[in-house]
């Protein structure tokens, strides 16, 4: 039962690892981007199984040979871009990373190493005990994980051949046009493994959270080195909420680490490889399996194509068309599954928006109290949710290489701060127009928001930071 799911995950993950081998062809070549594409193959691997899925969904054949075909079809046509690409790949010189460190400096942070991954290693033990734990404590997950998420995966896997009723109006207390990448994720687990097992969610939840950890600190061990790597997965863990809310079996974790790792592929575009155009792509499929994810992943694909855009407006008009275009093409990969539920599928909108006119709207929005109890509580859920010492130890170690940046570190740490702010402030906005009673909406949600973007604030902080490599031998 679970070494069949886990070899149904697996599948799923190696299509993921050749489609990002054949985007990123140079990755696998470097020995410190080699954990960052596992991470990713790791992510994106309940993204083509639900693809595959969703696939075999849509064309009616509801038996498990055409989830073999389909997951098949999908591996050899992963190999077969991974095989055409490394053929024509060409390896290019690439640019300098950015002025070497004087070696005073790489001696004054190269004794950071051990401690730091030390350090990083029993908060990562710790971090699997706390997922532990909480998955005894509740093993069915908080109230919108049995009442709805799981909820559909129970319908995805029992009651296949009438999947589409999830989307009907009677099942409006189950948001019936949200993404299906976390219910299909789950529901495949239970197919492969069988049976509706309670391990399904709690191994999809705690995995997302560790993947989201592992991820943080293997980007930027990638853009500023180990030491500065290990920092940065610490200082994620400075908010024990979010590995807190991680076993909540939500689709707010998995969503932020679509964001953070959309946003580090595209850091890493900015100053490493900016001649790769399949990174953008990569960046671009990472941000639609956000949309896949959560309603405020398909904003965050928005605001992720057009900032890139205007960013890249410095290099030209061509160029940033091009970066669009690319990014765009990867996000449409994943993201038509999100647009397919919501235009095809989806019987009924949002509640969040219900009953509005234009006298209400303009009431909502030029109402300045409304402003200050949005702006007090996110202020409340910093405050309460985060650990001052994990912010200020960050910078006192960021501080230790200066503010100079590497070339193409100002483009990077431009266009991920535009996109945090304007997903930020799409977040505000919301609560700005919503039609339910507000208080009620920001008690319970803004904490959930909080985790979506803390990771990816938490790389924007390391971005501002120069390497800090060891010194050589």
């Amino acid at each position: 039962m679970i070494a069949l799911a886990a070899l149904g995950y697996l599948l799923s993950a190696a299509t993921a690892a050749l489609l990002i081998a054949a985007l990123w062809p140079a990755a696998l070549s470097r020995r410190d981007t080699r954990a960052l594409v596992t991470c990713l193959a790791l992510a994106m691997g309940p993204v083509a199984g639900s693809a595959s899925d969703f696939l075999r969904l849509l064309l009616l054949r509801p038996v498990p040979a055409g989830g073999w075909l389909l997951d098949g079809a999908l591996l050899i046509a992963a190999i077969a871009a991974w095989r055409y690409r490394n053929r024509h790949q060409r390896e290019a010189q690439l640019p300098a990373d950015g002025a070497p460190l004087t070696a005073s400096l790489a001696h004054r942070t190269a004794w950071l190493e051990y401690p730091v991954m030390v350090g990083l290693g029993l908060a990562l033990v710790c971090v699997v005990a706390a997922l532990v734990l909480r998955a005894r404590i509740q093993p069915d997950g908080l109230w919108d994980a049995w009442a709805m998420w799981n909820f559909k995966a129970r319908f995805l896997y029992f009651a296949e051949p009438n999947w589409t009723v999830i989307f009907s109006a009677q099942e409006a207390g189950t948001h019936p046009d949200y993404p299906l990448l976390v219910p299909m994720t789950v529901a495949r687990l239970w197919r492969w493994a069988g049976a509706d097992v309670a391990w399904a969610p709690q191994v999809v939840a705690g995995g997302a959270t560790l993947l989201t950890l592992l991820t943080l600190t293997a980007a930027v061990t990638v853009l500023r080195g180990l030491v500065l790597g290990g920092v940065a997965g610490l200082t994620l863990l400075g908010s024990n909420y979010f590995i807190k809310h991680g076993m909540s079996q939500y689709a707010d974790v998995p969503l932020s680490l679509y964001m953070l790792a959309a946003l580090a592929v595209l850091a890493i575009w900015h100053e490493r490889d900016r001649r790769e155009a399949g990174l953008l792509v990569l960046a671009g499929a990472l941000a639609g399996s956000a949309a896949w994810t959560k309603n405020e992943g398909a904003a965050f694909a928005v605001w992720f194509i057009l900032a890139l855009a205007v960013v890249s407006l410095g290099q030209g008009p061509q160029q940033a068309f091009r970066a669009a275009t690319a990014a765009a093409l990867g996000v449409a990969a994943v993201a038509w599954m999100t647009a397919t539920v919501k235009l095809g599928l989806t019987q009924t909108g949002t509640d969040l928006f219900s009953n509005l006119s234009g006298e209400v709207l303009w009431q909502r929005a030029t109402d300045a109290e409304r402003y200050t109890r949005i702006v007090r509580a996110g202020r409340a859920a910093w405050v309460s949710l985060t650990h001052p010492w994990s912010i200020l130890g960050a910078l006192a170690l960021v501080a230790l290489g200066g503010w100079r940046r590497p070339a193409g570190a100002w483009r990077a740490l431009a266009v991920v701060g535009a996109i945090l702010a304007l997903q930020i402030l799409t977040y505000a906005a919301v609560y700005l127009l919503t039609s339910a009673q507000l208080q009620w909406h920001l008690q319970t949600s803004v904490e959930r928001l909080f985790a979506q973007v803390w990771p990816s604030i938490v790389l924007l902080l390391f971005l501002a930071a120069r390497p800090l490599p060891a010194p050589q031998a």
